[in-house]
């Protein structure tokens, strides 16, 4: 049987993927906490409040360099915490979103500004809440020392 380990990265230890995961959390949590005060401030604005719509318009400004934070956050806690992928693959999808949100809202297009409004509050609030609340394992590299666990497979007589 060929094992090849040469130039194999080293597994993560425990205390990697623990200093990760709090890195995640307290960008994601910054992140989500600026993202949910937006739909307030755009509340008080159409209350009255000419003043939200400056404080609105700054934190939208910048929501776009924070979530760039949370998904090198979301990279870092894969590589080399080893955490899962799929943190970053969606913090790039809300990036994104956020982007265009941006945009449409100095462009005062409501039509793209309110739906994707909505669906960046609900997808960073919905990162948090993993953040805090999941308890995943850490994914340790299988090696010589330490073999997959083995399954015994049934014999047929």
């Amino acid at each position: 049987m060929l094992q090849q380990t040469v130039g194999a990265p080293p597994a993560a230890s425990r205390g990697t993927y623990r200093a990760t995961r709090w890195v995640v959390r307290l960008v994601f949590g910054v992140h989500a906490g600026l993202v949910a005060v937006q739909p307030v401030l755009a509340g008080l604005y159409l209350s009255g409040s000419l003043d939200a719509i400056s404080v609105h318009s700054a934190i939208g400004g910048s929501l776009i360099p924070v979530g760039f934070l949370a998904w090198a956050a979301a990279l870092v806690h894969r590589w080399p915490g080893r955490g899962p992928i799929w943190p970053a693959a969606v913090m790039t999808a809300v990036v994104i979103a956020e982007v265009v949100q941006v945009s449409a809202g100095y462009s005062r297009s409501l039509g793209l500004h309110v739906p994707f409004g909505v669906s960046i509050v609900g997808t960073t609030v919905g990162l948090f809440g993993w953040s805090v609340l999941s308890r995943e394992r850490i994914r340790e590299r299988r090696t010589p020392e330490r073999p997959a666990p083995t399954v015994p497979v049934p014999t047929t007589p």
